[in-house]
């Protein structure tokens, strides 16, 4: 990275630079990524590589340190929840338990504490008013507690100095090179190697001995999990650095690989957020519209999936669902919108309904673990009668999800606590950048991807919330020094 590039304060009128990456800067993030690839395959020199990366670089760079162990802990597609023996979000969480115990605690780190102890304590209170066992309702209430890890990259950078700036050039390599796997797997392997772990609808996995690969001339769908650290991007794109053409080549192709409007809509989204003045948000929100109209129309064309009726790049079909909302006359009208989401949440809000729990829902459920009766349904809106028996849980709609759990008063406190914590940070310099990365994730929980009340989600708005934090911090220590 460039002396000049390293160097921008992110202020609104400031001139961006060219981002200017060279070899030595994709290094270590290629090998790091290529390492998790390998472990996500199940090959061994992955499992041995990977974590002497990590060690090299705490002990070299502990920018790269942070934002690879962050990778490590959310998975995002490179590896999954059965990679190793334990899960890495369990160890995320472990850590950032032990590092509220040892960790010399401000005034901020105190405050952001006890309001995770307080929203911890009201989702308590709210699941003892389910007949479900409290030990199966932790195991889903932990997942709602994972803004704990804020506490790990003040920990990293404890006693050093941190620049966001240097953190932002630190990133951006990653991301070309996560769009880049994208863009290898959906239109050159045709397969889930890079990639290994990102969703794969015939409920198995890609391993080295036996690989995922389905041929030439087939583009399968590449599920998003690694594109949503693409969120924490945004804001130093918009704002700190220009990109080039080959960056926006990628990214837009590795967008198309995907296949998901709510990814798609949500980057976009974010990046007009962050655009520095009115103008801007108006010419790149008008841009945004046309290029999405553009792939809308290409989209017609494109063949149709014979079994779901989706179109090839889920735009058309989407946008139909969209535009389809005031033909709605009944409930099975209602319950094809969101590519099949209502029909999660229908018969499962006229639960709660039923047994009055509006106020206080129907418990953190799991829907795996929960065998009372009282909470199985047979959701007769599936088109597939093989899954219509399931647990009144698993919406992929963040906000109705929330609700289901604990009701309207514990999705009041569940969006408070999330409001605090941008309020508790909201006059630090770069409190913005926090927010964005924030309505970025709430924009895609609506569809059900990295939700608010999970570790994929938080793992990544705790990290901008930490890198906001060091970064004010140091500024201020330079300041009264």
């Amino acid at each position: 990275m460039t002396d000049d590039a390293t160097n921008i304060i992110a202020e609104p009128n400031i001139e961006r630079k060219p981002l200017d990456l060279c070899w030595s800067d994709y290094k270590w993030p290629l090998l790091f990524l290529l390492s998790m690839s390998m472990m996500g395959l199940r090959f061994p020199l992955g499992y041995l590589l990977v974590p002497i990366i990590l060690i090299s670089r705490f002990r070299a760079d502990r920018y790269d340190f942070m934002i690879m162990i962050t990778l490590f802990f959310g998975g995002y597609g490179l590896i999954g929840e059965t990679t190793l023996p334990v899960k890495t979000s369990d160890i995320a969480l472990a850590v950032s338990v032990f590092g509220v115990i040892v960790f010399k605690k401000s005034p901020l780190v105190k405050k952001m504490l006890g309001l995770l102890l307080c929203y911890a304590v009201i989702l308590v209170f709210l699941a003892t008013f389910s007949e479900e066992s409290m030990m199966i309702q932790i195991r889903t209430i932990r997942g709602y507690l994972f803004f704990i890890y804020f506490i790990v990259p003040l920990m990293i950078f404890a006693g050093r100095r941190f620049d966001i700036i240097s953190f932002f050039g630190h990133l951006a390599p990653y991301l070309i090179i996560i769009c880049c796997f994208y863009v290898i797997d959906g239109f050159i392997i045709s397969g889930h190697i890079l990639l290994p772990n990102v969703h794969i609808w015939e409920d198995h996995f890609s391993y080295f001995y036996s690989p995922t690969i389905y041929g030439i001339g087939f583009f399968p769908r590449i599920y998003p999990q690694a594109m949503f650290i693409l969120l924490l991007g945004m804001y130093p794109f918009a704002r700190v650095y220009k990109l080039g053409g080959f960056h926006w080549v990628v990214m837009i192709l590795a967008l198309c690989a995907t296949r998901t409007f709510s990814i798609i809509s949500g980057l976009i989204a974010t990046y007009v957020m962050s655009m520095p003045n009115f103008k801007k948000v108006i010419k790149y929100g008008i841009f945004g519209v046309l290029f999405i109209g553009f792939l809308y129309v290409i989209d017609i064309f494109l063949p149709k999936n014979a079994e779901t009726g989706e179109s090839t790049m889920r735009i058309y079909s989407s946008l139909q669902q969209v535009f389809n909302v005031g033909n709605i006359q009944d409930d099975e009208d209602l319950a094809e919108l969101g590519t099949g989401r209502m029909a999660q949440a229908l018969p499962k809000l006229e639960l709660v309904s039923e047994m009055n729990k509006e106020a206080v829902g129907l418990g953190f459920l799991h829907e795996e673990l929960t065998t009372n009766p009282k909470y199985i349904i047979d959701n007769l809106y599936y088109t597939d009668t093989s899954r219509s028996e399931e647990v009144a849980t698993g919406v992929e709609i963040e906000p109705v999800q929330v609700y289901l759990s604990c009701g309207y008063i514990g999705l009041t406190v569940h969006l408070l606590f999330l409001f605090l914590t941008y309020l508790f940070i909201k006059k630090y310099r770069y409190s913005y950048y926090y927010l964005s990365v924030l309505f970025g994730f709430f924009w895609i929980g609506l569809a059900g991807f990295a939700p608010l009340n999970s570790h994929l989600g938080l793992i990544l708005c705790s990290l901008a919330f930490s890198v906001v934090v060091l970064d004010e911090k140091s500024r201020s220590e330079v300041v009264t020094e």
